[in-house]
C-alpha cells in the first residue's frame, strides 16, 4: 500500500498559496490610490456591495465605492468603459454602447464631462461624430497631466486620418484637433491585445490594464485584473498593482476603467 504524506501536500499547498499572494501583492511604491470599474457586480457581498457602474476607490488595499452619480450607476443598458477625474473633481466618462444620456445622444466613441456632482448636466468633451470616429468605441482614455491632451484606445481596428489604430495602440488628441500615434504596440504587446483601461501619471508612467490574461516576453505573467506599468523612455513593462481587497475571486475580473494617483499628484485639466 502506498502512503500519502499529508504534511508534504499541506506544504505544497502553502507554497502555492504564498506564491499566488506574492504575485497578487505587487505594489509600486509611487502609487497612492487607484480608481476603477470592473466587469462584474458584487451585490450583498463583503466588504461592500458593488452595483453596476460603481467606480471603486482603492487606497492600496482598502476598497470603497465612490459617490458615482446615481444617473450613471442606474444606467441599464450601458457600462462605463473609460473614466478620469481631474484636479478640481470633474469626472469624465465613456460608455460601451450608444445611449441617450440626460435626454441627448451619447455615442460609444464620445467622452462626456459631468457639469455638476450629480451629472444631471454634462458637456461633450470629445465629440467623435465631429471627428468622423463615431464608428469606433473608445474603451480607455486618460488626460496628459502636462498639457491636458486626450490619450485614448479603442476596442477594435480602425483608421484615424488614414493611419491604422489597433485595440493595443494609444492615440493622442490635442487641443488643436490633431491626432498622433502615442504608442504603437506592434512588436511589443502585439495587435491582438486590447488596452481597456489606462491612466498617465505625472511621473511619466502609464498604468494599463488589458482585457485578457497573458505573458510579457516570457518575463512575467499577468491577468486582466492586474494593473501594469509602462515607461516609454526605455519601453519597460512590469506589474504595478493587483487589487487584493476582495480576495482571489476578485483577481478573476476585468478592470475596465482606470484612474491612478501618485505622491504629490497634480493633474492638469483637459484642454483648459
Amino acid at each position: 500500500m502506498k502512503y500519502i504524506n499529508i504534511n508534504n501536500i499541506y506544504l505544497s499547498l502553502l507554497i502555492c498559496f504564498y506564491a499566488s499572494q506574492l504575485h497578487a501583492q505587487v505594489i509600486s511604491p509611487y502609487i497612492t490610490q487607484v480608481e476603477y470599474n470592473t466587469n462584474v457586480y458584487y451585490i450583498n457581498s463583503e466588504p461592500l456591495s458593488v452595483f453596476p457602474n460603481h467606480v471603486m476607490v482603492d487606497t492600496i488595499g482598502t476598497v470603497n465605492s465612490t459617490n458615482t452619480p446615481t444617473i450613471i450607476v442606474n444606467l441599464k443598458d450601458a457600462k462605463i468603459d473609460g473614466y478620469h477625474r481631474d484636479t478640481i473633481g470633474r469626472r469624465y466618462f465613456s460608455f460601451d454602447t450608444d445611449l441617450i444620456f440626460n435626454g441627448v445622444s451619447v455615442l460609444k466613441s464620445d467622452i462626456i464631462r459631468c457639469s455638476n456632482s450629480d451629472c444631471t448636466t454634462h458637456f461633450l468633451f470629445f465629440d467623435s461624430l465631429a471627428e468622423s470616429l463615431n464608428y469606433l468605441n473608445i474603451d480607455a482614455f486618460t488626460l496628459d497631466p502636462e498639457n491636458g491632451d486626450l490619450i485614448f484606445s479603442v476596442s477594435s481596428y480602425g483608421l484615424i486620418n488614414g493611419a491604422s489604430i489597433y485595440p493595443s495602440d494609444l492615440f493622442r488628441y490635442n487641443s488643436n484637433g490633431n491626432f498622433t500615434l502615442e504608442f504603437n504596440t506592434l512588436g511589443t504587446l502585439g495587435s491582438n491585445r486590447n488596452i481597456d483601461a489606462v491612466s498617465l501619471l505625472p511621473n511619466g508612467y502609464y498604468l494599463i490594464s488589458l482585457s485578457d490574461d497573458g505573458n510579457y516576453n516570457n518575463e512575467f505573467n499577468y491577468n486582466d485584473a492586474d494593473i501594469l506599468q509602462f515607461y516609454p523612455p526605455n519601453n519597460s513593462w512590469s506589474i504595478a498593482y493587483t487589487p487584493l481587497s476582495w480576495g482571489n475571486s476578485f483577481n478573476q475580473v476585468d478592470i475596465t476603467s482606470l484612474m491612478g494617483f501618485e505622491n504629490d499628484l497634480i493633474f492638469k485639466d483637459g484642454f483648459d
